[in-house]
């Protein structure tokens, strides 16, 4: 009768964490999650600065993506919206968008943290809530008032992300958390 009594089982599994490569990695995790943080806080008043103004085609800095035309400028006319109407609409979407990458992330952080499936879930959604929009405004433009190495920091910032977008995809080609 007592070979029929299984003693604890572990619990652990496959992609659980070890306790101790755990602490680490949520540590690491918590850094760069705090730096994505402080860039997004960052990047909203230069982002803002940013649409709200139009630059000139025969600007030779007006080549980038980011800035707006003033054909741009002609066709908000036409909608009667102006460029702080613009910037704002623009500003408010990427906070709100960004918002609910940040809450699905801390969520499936604190449900899911002690397996590897959870880290990089949670980090993919926080880094691209963050670092998906904000870096191009904080490394791509002059409003911010940042230091050089601080841009230099945040371009290398963003490798994690497309590390943690790939194996995501990679780790759940089907698209479901939960594999």
């Amino acid at each position: 009768m007592a070979s029929h009594i299984v003693l604890a089982e572990s619990k652990t599994t496959d992609s659980q964490v070890p306790s101790k490569l755990l602490l680490l990695v949520r540590r690491i995790w918590f850094v760069l999650v705090v730096f994505l943080f402080i860039t997004f806080l960052i990047s909203v008043p230069g982002t803002y600065q940013m649409l709200r103004l139009a630059c000139v085609e025969t600007d030779p800095e007006c080549g980038s993506w980011v800035n707006i035309s003033t054909g741009v400028v002609d066709l908000l006319a036409k909608y009667h919206i102006s460029l702080d109407g613009f910037a704002i609409i623009n500003v408010t979407a990427f906070v709100i968008v960004s918002l609910f990458c940040w809450v699905s992330g801390l969520i499936i952080l604190r449900t899911r943290s002690y397996t590897w499936h959870g880290l990089l879930a949670s980090y993919l959604l926080i880094s691209l809530a963050a670092g998906g929009s904000s870096f191009v405004f904080v490394m791509g433009q002059e409003f911010t008032q940042l230091p050089d190495i601080w841009k230099e920091l945040a371009g290398l910032a963003v490798l994690p992300m497309y590390l943690s977008f790939s194996l995501f995809f990679q780790t759940f080609p089907n698209g479901r958390i939960y594999p």
